[in-house]
This record gives C-alpha cells, sequence and structure tokens, in this order.
C-alpha cells in the first residue's frame, strides 16, 4: 500500500513473499539437516572441538565459551561439556550458513543463466548475503554471550533469557552491518544492473519529452505512468533486451518505445489548436502596432 497499490494487491504481494519466505526456510532447514547427517560434519565437530579447546584454554575464552553454550542450553555448563557444545554449534552454524548462501544465490544463478541479470550482479549479491550470513552469524554468537553473561547477573532475568535476546539482537545487528558494510565497499566497484537500467530509463524519458514537446504537467503525469510500471522484474526485461549483445542501446530503446504509448495517449488529450482568420490576425497586427505608425497610416 506503501508503493500506490490498493489493499487487495497490497494483500496479494504479502501472502506472496510470506509463501516465498516460508519455501525457502523449508528448504534450508531440510537441506541442513540432510548435510549435518554427513561424514564431513563428523570431522567438522571433531575440528572445530580442537579450535574451541584453544581458545578455552584461556580465562577469557574460557568464560565466553561457558557463556555460549549457557546462552544455548539455558543452564550452566562447564568444561569438556561446554566445549563439545559450542563445537556443534559452530559446525550447525556453519553448514547452515552455506546452505543457506547457496539457496539465496540458487535464484539470482538462473536468471543471469537465462540473460534476466548480470553475473557481475550474481557475483555483488552473493558477496552481500554472504557478509551478511556471515555477520549474523557471528553477532548471534557473541550476543549470545553477552546476554547471557548480563542476565546472569540479573536475577529476573536469568541466563537463558538473556542468551536469547542477546542472541537476536547481535545476530540481527550483525546482519545488517555485515550486508550493509558489504554493499558500501562493493558499490564504487560494480554497479547494480538495476541503477543501470534506471539511467537508461531516464535517458529514454527525456527523449520522449522532447520528441513530444511534453509540457511540465504532461511530464508529471508521464512519470506518474512510469512509476506505476517500472518493476524489479519490468526492469530485467528490460536488461534482457540487450543481454546477448550487451548493447545499452536496445535497452534505452525498449524503455523508449514501451513509453511511446502513454506519450500518444496525453498527447491525444490536447485542446485542439485552430488557427486564427485573416480579420483576427489583422486586428491583432493593428492593436500591436503603435499609435504614431497608425496615424501616419491614415494621413
Amino acid at each position: 500500500m506503501g508503493n500506490g497499490d490498493d489493499p487487495k494487491q497490497a494483500i496479494r504481494c504479502a501472502i506472496r513473499s510470506g509463501i516465498d519466505a516460508g519455501n525457502q526456510a523449508l528448504i534450508i532447514g531440510v537441506l541442513s539437516a540432510q548435510a549435518l547427517r554427513t561424514p564431513a560434519a563428523a570431522v567438522g565437530v571433531t575440528v572445530l572441538r580442537g579450535r574451541v579447546r584453544s581458545i578455552a584454554s584461556t580465562d577469557l575464552g574460557k568464560n565466553l565459551v561457558q557463556y555460549i553454550a549457557a546462552g544455548s542450553l539455558g543452564r550452566a555448563v562447564y568444561g569438556a561439556a561446554a566445549v563439545n557444545h559450542v563445537a556443534k554449534l559452530l559446525r550447525s552454524n556453519a553448514i547452515t550458513s552455506a546452505v543457506s548462501l547457496a539457496v539465496a544465490t540458487a535464484p539470482d544463478a538462473y536468471r543471469a543463466a537465462i540473460g534476466d541479470i548480470s553475473w557481475s550482479q550474481v557475483a555483488k549479491n552473493t558477496a552481500i548475503n554472504g557478509a551478511g550470513i556471515a555477520a549474523g552469524a557471528g553477532g548471534w554468537f557473541a550476543g549470545t554471550a553477552a546476554g547471557a553473561a548480563i542476565g546472569s547477573a540479573i536475577p529476573i532475568i536469568g541466563t537463558a533469557i538473556g542468551g536469547v535476546i542477546g542472541g537476536i539482537c547481535g545476530g540481527m545487528m550483525g546482519g545488517v552491518v555485515g550486508a550493509s558494510s558489504a554493499r558500501m565497499v562493493l558499490d564504487p566497484f560494480i554497479r547494480d544492473d538495476s541503477d543501470r537500467m534506471i539511467i537508461l530509463l531516464h535517458d529514454a524519458i527525456g527523449a520522449l519529452a522532447s520528441d513530444y514537446l511534453l509540457s511540465k504537467r504532461e511530464v508529471a503525469e508521464l512519470m506518474t505512468e512510469v512509476r506505476r510500471t517500472v518493476s524489479d522484474s519490468w526492469l530485467r526485461d528490460m536488461y534482457r533486451v540487450g543481454s546477448s549483445g550487451d548493447s545499452d542501446i536496445d535497452r534505452r530503446q525498449f524503455a523508449y518505445y514501451y513509453f511511446e504509448r502513454a506519450c500518444q495517449r496525453i498527447v491525444r488529450r490536447r485542446s485542439k489548436v485552430r488557427l486564427p482568420d485573416l480579420d483576427q490576425v489583422l486586428s491583432a497586427v493593428s492593436d500591436a502596432l503603435p499609435p504614431n505608425s497608425k496615424s501616419r497610416k491614415r494621413r
């Protein structure tokens, strides 16, 4: 509704988005569960257990491992039990993150294969998603440890609740910061396909306004039609037109011809212009002449 859609259309979009998110979560859950049963996952726990044991060899590391385990399990855990649990958490988190990245990248790879987006856009999206997932996972571990530590000092909250709250907040903040930072770094080097198409669209709209001699009001009317029409799928259609030869000329012409019909409708609504008859022209010319020239003309 915020984009100008009617309530029924907005509800349909919300339902569609919810179904897509649910399907994606289901696929990630199934694939992650299957991956966790593989021999490689068991080897991963063994390798990570040694890393976690090394971290827990210091006082600070031991407290960190114990707080993460306590925040995850909801009860105090010490020694080897805490090390084993954190190692399994790291293993599960790494596999889930890898599966999530693969699932998020698959639609982009398919669109690039059929020419809807560029492979550079796929690489950029993958890097941004990967940074967001990795930072979110790191934020969850840090938030869980911090929340469990704070919660253990507050009787009302407790270790379990503090760990859950801290993990959620840390994961969300980490994911947002990681994805935003990655986009900020990559934007100067890789321009989004949508940004390139918008620039070409502006060129086409400017050419239409010039060719049809549109007034300011008519340009505003055309832009209303443009905003109503342009979407992610429309921009992908525009990109596909020139994907075979990577020709921006074809894409600009696509936008020009697409909105030319709107310009023609706008022009047809203009009021009719009729030429004045000869008497009106002479009268207007006479009124425009200075008084002295009129008197000299009479003499």
